[in-house]
C-alpha cells in the first residue's frame, strides 16, 4: 500500500507541476500585456491632461486680454475728457464708456471704477461710494507706482473677504481705471467650461489666493478652499514637480494633477481621476482575464479527473495510516448520503453489519454490543442530524467512554467523532479505540480522592465535635473563676476567705491554660498533617491578581466580565496558594462553560467590618447544570455527560479539589446552578487579621440615631438588652419574639418605615435565615430596601453561607460589640444610598 501511495502521490505532483508551469507562462504574458498597455495608456492621458489646462490657460489669458483692452480704452477716454470737459462731464462720459466696455466684454454686471481728479466714480450708483478712502490703501499706491501699466492686486472689501482688482494708473494726475473681479464674474467667465467627467479647475492669483475653482466634491467651501490652496503650494514650493503627478482628493481617489501659469503670474490646476484617465484599460482587463480564464478551464478540465482519483487514493491511505495503529475501528462517514465505509472493524462488528451500509444499521450494530443506557445516549450524541451540526460549527474532536463486553470481559471504550481540514466539509471519520488501562487508574485515582474526601468530611466534624467539647471544658473554670472574683470582691468578704477564693481563681486559671497548651498542640499536629502556608497578604491586590488573567481571557472570547471587591481589611493572615487553587478552578470552568456574549461576576466580599470570614462568589451566565447532577458535583472525575465536545469538558477533578481545600481551610462551598441559565458558586474562607501595634479609632456616635429597627431574638434577655443598647443611642425599637413575629410586623408597617432588622439565626416557629428570605420574597418595593443583618452566636462558615443565600446583608457575632454595629449600619447605610444594594 506504501509503494502504491508513493507512486500515485508522485504522478499528481509531476501532473500538478506542469500545470502550475503553463498557468505561470500564461500569466506572466498577460500581466505583461496589462502593464504595457496600462502604460501607454497612461502616456496618452497625460498628454491629453497637459494640451486641457493648455486650452484653459488661454481661456484665462484671452479674459486677461480683455480687462487690460477694457483698463487701457478707459484710461485713454479719460484722458481726452480732462482737455475738455468738467469733473461731471468726465464722470458721465466713463460710466457711459463703462457700461458699454461690460456688455462688450459678455458680463454685463462687471464693476468697473475710475478715480478722476481725488473723486471714485462707478458704472452704476454704489452707496457708500464717496466715503471710500482709496487714496490710503496698497493697492491705489501700487497702481500709480506701475506707471501705466495693466496689474492685478488683491484688496479686502468691508466684510474682509478679499477681491481681486484689475487696474492702471496715471502718477501725473492720480487718475486711475479699475476693475472689480469678484467670485460671480469668475463664476459667470467660466460658464462654458468643459472639464473631463470628475475633473475639477482651480485659478490661483500672484498671492496663493482662489479666485476660483470647481470641484465634484460634496464639502463645505472652507474645507476645499484649504484643500486647492495645499495643492497651489505644493505646486510652488516643488512637493509636486511634474505634472501628472499623482495626489489623493478628498474622497480618497487618486487622481493626475496637471496646471500651467497665466502670462500676469496667475496659475491655472487641472486634477483628473485614473478612473477616468484610463477608461478603456478596465475593458481591456476584462478581455486579458476571459482570455487568462478560459485557458485556465481547458487545463483543469484535462486534468481533473487524474487529481481527483489520486487525491482519494491518497486521502484514504492518510487516513488509514495514521489511525490504524490506534484505534481498532475506524468509519468513514458520507454526513450528506448518510452512509459509512468500514476502514477497519473489530472482529465482531465485521459479523454485524457489512463494511458499507446506511449509518443507521451501523448505529443499530454498535447499540446491540452496550447496555441499554449507554445505547440510548450513543444514538442520541451520535445521530446524523448531531454530527452535521457539530461539522457545520467545526467541532473536531467529539466523543466520551463508556464500558462493553469485548472476548466476554467489560473493557473501557473511547468512541470519538472527528474531523479534519483533509476530508471534506461532508465528511467525517468515526473512531474506537480500548482505553481499559487509562480507564481502571483513573477508577484507583477516584477511590483515592473520594477516601481523601471522606477523610476531610470526618475531619471536619470532628473538629466541630472538639471545640464544641473544648467550649464546655472551658466554662466550667471560667464559671468558677468569675464566680469567685465576684465574691473576693464584696465587702463583707472576710480575708480568710477572699484568699481561698483566690486560690481557687489561680487553680481554675491553671486549669484553663492547660487545657489552652492542649488545643494548640492538637492545633500544631493538625498542622503538620494538613500544612498550611500562613503569611501576610495583601488579600485585595493577590484576588485582583488571580482573576485579572482569566477575565483578560474571557474578554477576548467575546464574553463580559466584571469584578467586585468590598472588604474593610486588605491585610490578612492566609495561604495565597490554596486560595489560588480554589479560585483557578472556579474561575476555568466560568471560562470554559459559557460562549460568547455570556457574562461573568467576579465577587469579594467581607462578611462585615470586623468579621475574619471573606466570601468569594463566582456567578455565570453560561450552559449551567442540571439539579440531578449537583449532589454528584464533587466526585471525583464525575462529568454530567457521558459524550460530549472534549475542547469543553473538564477532567472531572477540579471541584473536588476545591472542596477538598475549602474544607482543609476550615471554610464552606455552595453551588446553585440551572441547566441553560448558568451557575452560582459561593465560598466562604476564614482569614486571621494582621495584628497591628496601634488601632485607629472612629468614632460612629450619631449615625444610628432616630432609625426605626426591628430586633428580634427569641430569648428575652438577649431581646431586651439589645433594644435597650439600641434606644440608649436614639434608635426607635421594635421588638419581635422570632422570625414569624418578624415577618409579620414588617408586612403591616409602612412602606420604608423599617429602617434596619436584627436578625437572630436560631428560633423556634420560623428561624432567622427563613424569616429575611421571606422577607426579601414579599411584593414591596422596600423589600429589597430594608437593611437585614444577623446577630448570632452561629459564627462558622456554613452559617455565613446560609445567612448570604437568604439575603442578608451581613454576619455579626454575639455577644453585640455597639462600634462594630454601628460601623456596619453606618457601611450598609452608605451602600444604599449610592444605590450598591438597589
Amino acid at each position: 500500500m506504501d509503494r502504491f501511495h508513493e507512486v500515485t502521490k508522485k504522478r499528481i505532483w509531476n501532473d500538478n507541476l506542469r500545470t502550475l508551469i503553463t498557468l505561470a507562462v500564461v500569466f506572466v504574458l498577460v500581466l505583461v500585456s496589462m502593464l504595457g498597455t496600462y502604460k501607454v495608456l497612461l502616456i496618452n492621458s497625460r498628454k491629453m491632461g497637459h494640451e486641457l489646462i493648455q486650452s484653459y490657460a488661454s481661456d484665462e489669458e484671452r479674459s486677461i486680454a480683455v480687462y487690460n483692452t477694457i483698463i487701457k480704452m478707459g484710461m485713454s477716454s479719460m484722458e481726452s475728457s480732462e482737455e475738455s470737459g468738467s469733473p461731471e462731464e468726465i464722470s458721465i462720459k466713463m460710466q457711459d464708456f463703462f457700461k458699454k466696455a461690460a456688455d462688450a466684454s459678455g458680463n454685463p454686471d462687471l464693476q468697473c471704477f475710475a478715480i478722476i481728479k481725488g473723486r471714485l466714480v462707478s458704472t452704476e450708483p454704489i452707496e457708500g461710494l464717496d466715503k471710500y478712502d482709496f487714496e490710503n490703501t496698497g493697492w491705489y499706491r501700487n497702481v500709480l507706482a506701475a506707471d501705466g501699466q495693466v496689474i492685478f492686486t488683491g484688496i479686502n472689501d468691508e466684510s474682509g473677504a478679499k477681491l481681486t482688482v484689475a487696474a492702471a494708473g496715471e502718477p501725473d494726475t492720480d487718475c486711475a481705471v479699475f476693475i472689480n473681479l469678484r467670485k460671480q464674474d469668475f463664476i459667470s467667465e467660466h460658464n462654458g467650461l468643459n472639464l473631463p467627467e470628475k475633473g475639477a479647475y482651480y485659478l490661483f492669483d500672484t498671492d496663493g489666493h482662489l479666485l476660483y475653482y470647481t470641484a465634484p466634491f460634496e464639502i463645505d467651501e472652507a474645507s476645499l478652499e484649504e484643500y486647492a490652496m495645499g495643492l497651489c503650494a505644493d505646486i510652488h514650493n516643488g512637493k509636486i514637480s511634474n505634472e501628472g503627478d499623482d495626489i489623493i482628493d478628498l474622497n480618497g481617489e487618486v487622481r493626475g494633477i496637471y496646471y500651467n501659469q497665466v502670462n500676469n503670474g496667475w496659475l491655472c490646476i487641472m486634477t483628473i481621476p485614473h478612473s477616468v484617465l484610463l477608461t478603456g484599460f478596465n475593458n481591456i482587463i476584462i478581455i486579458y482575464v476571459s482570455v487568462f480564464a478560459v485557458f485556465m478551464l481547458i487545463i483543469i478540465f484535462m486534468f481533473v479527473h487524474d487529481i481527483h482519483m489520486g487525491q482519494t487514493i491518497i486521502r484514504t491511505g492518510a487516513i488509514i495510516r495514521a489511525l490504524c495503529n490506534t484505534y481498532y475501528a475506524i468509519y468513514r462517514i458520507d454526513l450528506k448520503k448518510g452512509t459509512y465505509d468500514m476502514i477497519k472493524g473489530s472482529d465482531e462488528m465485521q459479523k454485524l453489519i457489512p463494511r458499507k451500509g446506511e449509518f443507521n444499521a451501523m448505529m443499530d450494530g454498535f447499540a446491540s454490543v452496550v447496555d441499554e443506557d449507554t445505547a440510548a445516549e450513543m444514538r442520541s450524541s451520535f445521530s446524523l442530524e448531531h454530527l452535521r451540526e457539530l461539522a457545520s460549527k467545526q467541532i473536531k474532536d467529539f466523543g466520551g467512554d463508556f464500558l462493553r463486553k469485548m472476548n466476554g470481559d467489560d473493557k473501557w471504550v473511547n468512541m470519538a467523532f472527528i474531523i479534519d481540514e483533509s476530508l471534506t466539509k461532508e465528511e467525517g471519520i468515526l473512531v474506537f479505540r480500548q482505553i481499559d488501562t487509562e480507564k481502571q487508574q483513573q477508577i484507583r485515582h477516584t477511590k483515592l480522592l473520594e477516601s481523601a474526601l471522606a477523610s476531610a468530611d470526618a475531619s471536619e466534624k470532628s473538629q466541630k465535635y472538639f471545640f464544641s467539647k473544648m467550649s464546655h471544658e472551658m466554662r466550667t473554670p471560667l464559671n468558677i473563676i468569675l464566680g469567685m472574683n465576684e465574691l473576693a470582691m464584696s465587702p463583707d468578704c472576710p480575708e480568710n476567705k477572699r484568699l481561698d477564693y483566690l486560690k481557687k481563681i489561680e487553680y481554675s486559671g491553671k486549669d484553663m491554660l492547660g487545657l489552652i497548651n492542649n488545643i494548640l498542640e492538637i492545633s500544631r499536629i493538625e498542622d503538620g498533617l494538613m500544612p498550611i502556608d500562613r503569611k501576610v497578604i495583601n488579600l485585595r491586590e493577590e484576588f485582583t491578581n488571580i482573576v485579572q488573567p482569566f477575565r483578560e481571557q474571557a474578554v477576548a472570547q467575546g464574553k463580559r466580565c466584571e469584578i467586585k471587591i468590598d472588604i474593610s481589611k486588605d491585610m490578612v493572615m492566609g495561604d495565597v496558594l490554596k486560595l489560588s487553587q480554589i479560585m483557578n478552578n472556579l474561575l476555568s470552568n466560568a471560562v470554559r462553560f459559557t460562549r460568547s456574549g455570556d457574562s461573568m461576576t467576579v465577587t469579594m466580599r467581607q462578611a462585615a467590618p470586623d468579621s475574619s470570614n471573606y466570601i468569594f462568589t463566582v456567578e455565570d451566565t453560561g450552559i449551567g447544570m442540571s439539579e440531578a447532577f449537583l449532589p454528584k458535583l464533587f466526585t471525583p472525575y464525575s462529568q454530567e455527560n457521558r459524550f460530549g465536545n472534549r475542547s469543553e469538558t473538564g477532567g472531572g477533578l477540579g471541584m473536588a479539589i476545591v472542596k477538598s481545600l475549602v474544607t482543609q481551610k476550615g471554610g464552606q462551598i455552595d453551588v446553585s446552578s440551572t441547566a441553560g441559565k448558568g451557575t452560582k458558586v459561593v465560598v466562604t474562607l476564614p482569614f486571621a487579621p494582621v495584628p497591628t501595634e496601634e488601632t485607629a479609632v472612629q468614632t460612629n456616635d450619631g449615625c444610628i440615631k432616630n432609625l426605626n429597627m426591628l430586633v428580634v431574638d427569641d430569648n428575652e434577655l438577649n431581646r431586651e438588652l439589645m433594644s435597650d443598647l439600641l434606644t440608649e443611642h436614639g434608635v426607635k425599637v421594635t421588638p419581635a419574639c422570632d422570625g414569624k413575629e418578624a415577618l409579620e410586623i414588617f408586612k403591616r408597617s409602612e412602606l420604608f418605615s423599617c429602617d434596619v432588622i436584627i436578625m437572630d439565626m436560631q428560633m423556634p416557629v420560623m428561624d432567622g435565615c427563613a424569616s429575611a428570605a421571606a422577607i426579601r420574597a414579599l411584593d414591596r418595593p422596600d423589600a429589597n430596601w430594608v437593611i437585614i443583618i444577623a446577630l448570632t452566636a452561629n459564627s462558622f462558615s456554613e452559617d455565613v453561607i446560609r445567612t448570604v443565600k437568604a439575603g442578608m446583608n451581613a454576619h455579626l457575632a454575639k455577644p453585640a460589640d455597639m462600634k462594630v454595629l454601628q460601623e456596619t449600619i453606618k457601611k450598609l447605610l452608605s451602600e444604599r444610598s449610592g444605590g450598591i444594594m438597589q
